[in-house]
């Protein structure tokens, strides 16, 4: 029988309550599941079977170590999300491919790194134009609040100082502050195999906890919502197999199947239409405490990989 490894964080060894739900759920089925921390030097993912991202939450501070994992573990397990969409999501510039697709995302600005920034200046330039007088400074990889700054006058020689402190490892992206973060809040829509499930509310500036421990609440997407979340599920596999291929689209490229779970954020900008601000399909939080039935489905989506494998190995033997 083909085994299922959920994969962890030395932060949270025993896995989120979400993913043991899913698990427990597994191995009531007969499936022989395990948890393991993805750096940890004893595992042997040869042997991992189904190998499940989840709470990898320390990825962004070993960015390289992180993706010389997922390679790793591609060429000897079966690892989902799929490796391309990983290597794709795990840094923000996918943001400027879903723009380009049509996309209405958070307007966004890039600090590259390695490049000659006048960070005093640009910055200085992005919060006078906004009539907030507030902007938000990120780390391109990063997760929950991780490396994240609110900017506004009071700050801004800090600002200064932090954006240079990021750039020496990071890019940077910089967007306005939107107030939907605090009301009516900004949105997180749950998928499976590219199905919505449900949607839940996230707190301001989130602090990296186990779900539903951070905040959040369970919401009713909105058709608007829902919508510019299904468009984004709806590219995904397009700009993807263009980012493997240098750009470029070809009728001889390889189906990609849509990832085993995304969380698409939304936030309202101004005159109140959705937009996307960040797509998750690394390492996100799925909510589904606030939706027992959405456990089974994960479970049954991730059955269906153990079954197919087993299928594909006894074809094989």
């Amino acid at each position: 029988m083909t085994r299922c490894t959920f994969v962890t964080y030395s932060g949270l060894p025993d896995l989120d309550p979400d993913d043991r739900r899913v698990l427990d759920i597994l191995r009531e089925r007969g499936y022989d599941c395990q948890a393991a921390v993805w750096d940890a030097p004893d595992v042997d993912w040869s042997s991992a079977g189904v190998v499940v991202v989840r709470s990898t939450w320390d990825y962004n501070v070993k960015y390289g170590k992180f993706m010389e994992w997922v390679d790793h573990v591609s060429q000897v397990a079966k690892l989902f999300n799929r490796p391309d969409y990983i290597r794709w999501n795990s840094h923000k510039g996918y943001l400027r491919d879903l723009s380009e697709a049509g996309i209405a995302i958070v307007p966004t600005h890039w600090f590259e790194r390695g490049t000659q920034v006048d960070v005093e200046t640009e910055l200085r330039k992005l919060l006078e134009e906004e009539h907030s007088g507030k902007i938000i400074v990120k780390p391109a990889i990063g997760l929950a609040t991780s490396g994240v700054m609110l900017v506004e006058n009071a700050n801004f020689s800090e600002a200064v100082s932090h954006v240079r402190k990021l750039l020496e490892v990071f890019d940077v992206m910089i967007q306005p502050f939107m107030a939907s973060v605090r009301d009516p809040g900004e949105r997180a829509l749950t998928f499976v195999n590219g199905r919505y499930c449900h949607a839940a509310q996230k707190a301001p500036f989130q602090k990296l906890a186990a779900a539903g421990h951070a905040g959040e609440k369970p919401v009713e997407a909105t058709v608007r919502e829902l919508e510019l979340a299904e468009n984004v599920m709806g590219v995904l596999g397009e700009l993807v197999r263009k980012y493997n291929n240098g750009g470029k689209l070809s009728d001889d490229d390889a189906f990609l199947p849509p990832p085993l779970y995304a969380r698409v954020d939304i936030v309202r900008g101004d005159n109140g239409d959705p937009l996307l601000i960040e797509l998750e399909l690394v390492e996100p939080s799925l909510f589904m405490g606030f939706y027992p039935l959405t456990a089974d489905f994960f479970a049954d989506a991730i059955e269906n990989l153990l079954k197919r494998y087993e299928r594909l190995e006894s074809t094989h033997s």
